[in-house]
């Protein structure tokens, strides 16, 4: 397989994936998570993991920062692949 069609099958499934992802990005409901209490006044539900990013613009920049770096090492690791079968 020439080096041609293995970078454009790469490109191909990257912007496939990067689709799914920004969907998914989009997708995620923009209201905060409220920890629901029980008898006892204690927090039922733990804490988010990110519990800082209670805005959806933050949630999002966040998102398409990791994409952003993901693309990037993807985009390292093909062209390493391919410089590799010279």
């Amino acid at each position: 397989m020439r080096k041609s069609s293995k970078a454009l099958i790469a490109l191909v499934i990257g912007i496939a994936v990067n689709a799914v992802v920004v969907m998914g990005i989009f997708a995620v409901p923009c209201t905060p998570a409220t920890p629901q209490t029980g008898t006892n006044q204690k927090p039922s539900t733990p804490a988010p993991a990110f519990g800082s990013l209670n805005d959806c613009s933050q949630a999002r920049t966040a998102g398409f920062i990791i994409v952003g770096l993901a693309d990037v090492f993807g985009v390292v690791m093909v062209s390493s692949e391919l410089a590799k079968h010279h």
